[in-house]
């Protein structure tokens, strides 16, 4: 029997929250839908309660970084090298 791939979850990270909201843009621009969705635990109304006030550089970082990119179950190699060419594509404008 045959294994199947089960993730629903692909993501790259930026430089920066501009180069991340371009790379949205453009993505849009050629069909891609991309998102974005990523909370800092401390800042969420549950982790407020819980927060030390350490420093959480890398989890703020990520949160304006993080992009996430179409994976799905039914997704074909064909859709899936589309993205990926694409992201490929924006890069090197």
């Amino acid at each position: 029997k045959e294994a199947k791939h089960n993730a629903h979850n692909f993501w790259i990270t930026l430089n920066d929250e501009k180069a991340r909201n371009q790379l949205t843009k453009y993505l849009v621009s050629k069909q891609i839908f991309s998102t974005f969705h990523y909370l800092a635990l401390h800042k969420s109304p549950l982790g407020k309660k819980f927060y030390s006030g350490q420093e959480l550089k890398n989890a703020e970082k990520f949160e304006s970084t993080l992009l996430r990119l179409p994976l799905y179950y039914q997704q074909s190699i064909e859709q899936a090298m589309t993205v990926a060419d694409e992201v490929k594509n924006f890069f090197r404008q």
